[in-house]
């Protein structure tokens, strides 16, 4: 359990961010029902949920967050 500010310090120092997404975004609490919708019905959520699961309100509502992050220049070791 955190905040989204908190989990992007936790890599700040070490990483320069390439996205930070909210996996679920505003479904985490409806996720056993998308198993009970049709294909198409599942693939329109689906859609959804990865067009807002990099907005400011999905990181409430999520679970899971998927950072991605490149190794920062000053940390790179030769």
């Amino acid at each position: 359990m955190t905040a989204v500010d908190e989990f992007r310090n936790l890599f700040a120092d070490d990483f320069d961010e390439l996205t930070l997404v909210a996996v679920e975004s505003f479904s985490s609490p409806w996720q056993g029902k998308l198993n009970e919708l049709s294909e198409a019905e599942a693939e329109a959520w689906l859609d959804l949920i990865e067009q807002t699961g990099t907005l400011p309100e999905a990181f409430g509502l999520a679970d899971h967050y998927l950072y991605v992050g490149r190794k920062g220049a000053a940390t790179v070791r030769d």
